[in-house]
C-alpha cells in the first residue's frame, strides 16, 4: 500500500517506491525497511533515464521507448514497448 488513510482523514505515506534499470523496491517510508526488491526484465528495463509515476497501488516506468506497469507489490501488471516507435524521451500523465 503506497498510502494509508487515519481516523482523522489524513493520509499518511507508507511505501517509498525505487527504480533502477533492471530492479523495483519498495521500502517502508517511516524506517527505509526493504520489504520487496523484484529483478526488472521488461520492455523498460535497460536503460539510464527512466521517468516513474505511481499512481494508488500502481506504478508506471517509463523507458527505452516503452512503458510498463507494476503492481505496488512488485508484479508486472502490463507493458507496452510501442514498437518502431525509437527511443527518446518519455513523458506521462495521469488525470488529475
Amino acid at each position: 500500500m503506497y498510502r494509508a488513510s487515519t481516523a482523522d482523514n489524513r493520509t499518511l505515506l507508507v511505501s517509498v517506491v525505487v527504480s533502477t534499470h533492471d530492479r523495483l523496491a519498495i521500502l517502508a517510508y517511516a524506517t527505509g525497511e526493504l520489504r520487496r526488491m523484484v529483478e526488472r526484465s521488461d520492455a523498460a528495463s535497460d536503460v539510464g533515464h527512466q521517468a516513474m509515476l505511481v499512481d494508488e497501488d500502481l506504478v508506471v516506468i517509463a523507458g527505452n521507448g516503452a512503458l510498463v506497469c507494476y503492481s505496488l507489490g512488485g508484479d508486472l501488471l502490463w507493458q507496452q514497448p510501442f514498437r518502431g516507435e525509437g527511443y527518446g524521451a518519455m513523458a506521462m500523465g495521469f488525470p488529475c
